[in-house]
């Protein structure tokens, strides 16, 4: 995610550097990490090394031969590898300017490299139609869209690229997909399912504003949350046109921000998570605001029985509650879940705590009052961390259950699928990443081996079918 403070706790594998990179209106030190995403990058010392007008020429050079590396991994690729290449070179954040330092030699080189990633298509054909799992990927780098069919599970790897740091939105009242950008790109796209899954809009809601998530109220009026702001900026949610802000400094901590993370529409109300952080960690206590969406009012604050709600908000249907993942500080247990009626005006109580579930909580998903399922960061032998995936029973009558292991910090994300009979799993695995799909009947996961989607899975938003 973006390398902002909201997740700067978390824990990062021992073989993964981060590079922070601030914009130049960003308030410093205003980055977020969530769940090992970012901006941040496995370091590649040479590339950092190279100076000058060569340097830019021949990164330039290589990028088109990393995206015929990656094209002839992905059995299912893009439409056309090609546009994957010029996608690296020719960006809004790069540029083609850069072509016109280089020498003959090497502008040569770099033609005769594109031309050698000739469009492909993919095997499954156009990819248009519902009834599919968006998937972000991203390899803290490079970033793309991927699909997964939700009968069949057929897959279409690394369509759009985008933003490497990224999260999605479905909304059903627009009937959209939004790919949100965060810092380096602070924009909101929107993609066309009946189109090719292509991009068909995107508007910037402010520089440096590093933008973590989209609630969209109706067809004219969607409050983005921007992390390093301390309002939302209201917009219209398929031009961009700018209704307005909401100043939520009131609610935040020391720094003047507070940290808004997640959010998540409920009939007419607006749930916006409010982190409170300072120096990257909680700052005595984190908050729920309720919004009246159509007038734009904070209702009430709600102060959580646990610090930092990392991960998305969501609506348990069959409990009518709101579930917040309440992480605490990370290697500590000091968290839990939290479940609050909607019309609530204080706290509940943690339903689930860290400290029976075994580790420190990274994301969840309630299918009932008697069944959960969480991703959970553990302590391995060398100080590092791991993840694992459990079900557990909120109301404690029922053992724990390990369903997955993970040897590093490899799970981000989970999902229940729309009819709740399928929790989805992104895997991050170094060596095989991929999406898992689990029967919250049986427990079974329902393929071999993970989904493959290109680029490893970040997070997942299905759009069914009309």
């Amino acid at each position: 995610m973006d390398m902002t403070k909201r997740r700067i706790t978390a824990p990062f594998r021992s073989d993964e550097t981060r590079v922070f990179r601030e914009s130049p209106k960003a308030p410093k030190g205003r980055y977020n990490t969530a769940q090992g995403e970012a901006l941040g990058i496995k370091a590649d010392m040479n590339r950092q090394a190279l100076k000058g007008r060569n340097s830019r020429c021949w990164r330039m050079l290589l990028r088109p031969f990393r995206a015929l590396v990656l094209s002839a991994s992905l059995s299912q690729g893009f439409a056309g590898s090609a546009g994957f290449a010029l996608g690296w070179f020719i960006s809004p954040l790069r540029g083609f300017r850069a072509s016109l330092a280089c020498g003959p030699i090497q502008l040569l080189a770099l033609a005769l490299a594109v031309s050698a990633c000739s469009p492909q298509g993919s095997p499954l054909g156009d990819p248009s139609g519902r009834g599919k799992a968006l998937v972000i990927t991203t390899d803290y780098q490079d970033g793309a869209t991927s699909l997964v069919d939700m009968r069949s599970l057929e897959t279409w790897r690394s369509l759009e690229r985008i933003h490497p740091d990224a999260v999605c939105r479905y909304d059903p009242r627009t009937r959209t997909p939004y790919v949100v950008s965060r810092m380096g790109a602070d924009a909101v796209a929107l993609l066309d399912p009946d189109d090719g899954w292509r991009v068909c809009g995107e508007y910037s809601v402010g520089a440096g504003s590093n933008p973590q998530d989209i609630g969209v109220i109706s067809a004219e009026r969607a409050y983005v949350l921007r992390y390093a702001d301390p309002a939302l900026s209201i917009v219209h949610p398929s031009e961009g046109t700018e209704l307005g802000t909401l100043d939520l400094g009131a609610w935040a901590d020391a720094d003047g921000v507070p940290e808004a993370a997640w959010a998540l529409v409920h009939e007419e109300s607006l749930f916006v998570s409010l982190q409170r952080l300072t120096d990257f960690q909680p700052a005595g206590y984190s908050s729920l605001l309720v919004l009246d969406g159509a007038r734009g009012e904070v209702e009430r604050e709600i102060r959580l029985s646990a610090p930092n709600p990392f991960a998305p908000l969501r609506y348990v249907p069959e409990l009518d509650r709101v579930a917040v993942i309440e992480a605490g500080v990370f290697g500590e247990l000091d968290g839990g879940i939290e479940l609050l009626p909607p019309g609530a005006d204080g706290p509940a109580g943690l339903a689930v705590r860290e400290q029976d579930l075994g580790g420190d909580l990274v994301d969840a998903e309630l299918l009932d009052g008697q069944r959960g399922y969480a991703i959970l960061g553990v302590p391995k032998s060398d100080s590092q961390m791991r993840t694992r995936l459990v079900r557990f029973d909120p109301s404690g009558a029922e053992p724990l259950a390990v369903l997955l292991d993970a040897d590093d910090y490899d799970y981000s994300f989970l999902t229940l699928s729309p009819d709740r009979s399928q929790l989805w799993v992104c895997d991050r695995n170094r060596e095989a990443p991929g999406v898992r799909i689990i029967d919250t009947r049986t427990d079974a996961e329902l393929s071999a081996q993970p989904i493959d989607t290109g680029l490893p899975p970040y997070m997942i938003c299905f759009v069914p079918e009309d």
